[in-house]
């Protein structure tokens, strides 16, 4: 599981800048559920809840971000996943922030 800090280093790299707020709101259980917080705010739905709550689209997209981390991290560990993250962005398989719209829906390729 990536911790804020990788979360925070995706933000600068995608978006040029940070969504402690974002982050946090997201991993709100993490400290009570562990790994089984993203049952909760880890779906499309939290990527409209965080653009309605911060009335941003770059904040919805630090949103994406994060559990698209999140998924990557599950299939090759958190030593590798920004690693891995850019390389599937590099591929064209995760989208690149488009500051006109709201983030695609998540898919299971993440």
């Amino acid at each position: 599981m990536p911790s804020h800090p990788f979360h925070l280093n995706v933000d600068l790299i995608m978006l040029g800048t940070q969504f402690r707020d974002v982050h946090a709101t997201l991993d709100v259980y993490a400290a009570e559920m562990g790994p089984n917080h993203r049952k909760y705010l880890h779906d499309d739905g939290a990527v409209s809840f965080i653009y309605f709550s911060f009335e941003s689209h770059m904040a919805a997209w630090s949103a994406f971000y994060h559990i698209v981390l999140d998924r990557v991290s599950d299939r090759v560990s958190s030593d590798s996943c920004i690693a891995e993250f850019l390389f599937l962005r590099d591929q064209g398989v995760i989208p690149e922030y488009d500051c006109g719209n709201a983030p695609p829906l998540l898919l299971d390729t993440y």
